[in-house]
């Protein structure tokens, strides 16, 4: 198929338009991502970023539990200074519980509790359902399976757990 040839033909007019196109979608991109990022996250999660610039939150909330169960709590997630990993926080499907999972980037003696937590709404009170069993090890909260089961997953390997949060069984 031949193309008429003011389609085809390279002008001075393409060859800026091309450019400006090159160099300013980048940017737009990233303006409308940042943007969007901000509509999403939690307003306490933003506050946790703003004040301390090292907590990374790295799921975002689930926008039609947020609607049912309303806005999540202030929850006391200290970073102590150091680069601190947050997954969740999210609420279970029953509006009951919140959970999330924290990592600390230091070698020994991290200076918060790391592990898989579980805030009871009613009770205003967070429980750790799950302590790494290494040094090292990470735990990153994935999602809420039923009101009463967690999966998780451990070092980043993407293998999933499911842990009871009343009885604190692990299967896999």
């Amino acid at each position: 198929m031949k193309l008429p040839n003011f389609l085809t033909k390279v002008t001075l007019f393409s060859k800026i338009l091309a450019i400006i196109l090159f160099v300013s979608l980048p940017f737009i991109g990233f303006y409308l991502g940042y943007q969007y990022r901000q509509k999403i996250t939690v307003p306490e999660v933003r506050e946790i970023i703003k004040e301390k610039k090292i907590a990374v939150i790295t799921t975002a909330p689930d926008r039609e539990l947020m609607e049912i169960c309303g806005d999540l709590p202030k929850l006391n997630i200290s970073t102590d200074g150091k680069f601190t990993r947050v997954t969740g926080p999210t609420w279970s499907p029953d509006c009951r519980h919140i959970a999330w999972a924290t990592w600390q980037s230091t070698f020994l003696n991290p200076s918060i509790d790391v592990g898989l937590f579980v805030y009871d709404y009613a009770a205003k009170k967070a429980k750790k359902i799950y302590t790494p069993k290494q040094d090292m090890e990470t735990v990153e909260f994935q999602r809420w399976e039923t009101s009463n089961m967690i999966s998780f997953t451990k070092d980043g390997q993407g293998h999933l757990y499911m842990i009871d949060i009343n009885s604190k069984e692990i299967s896999e």
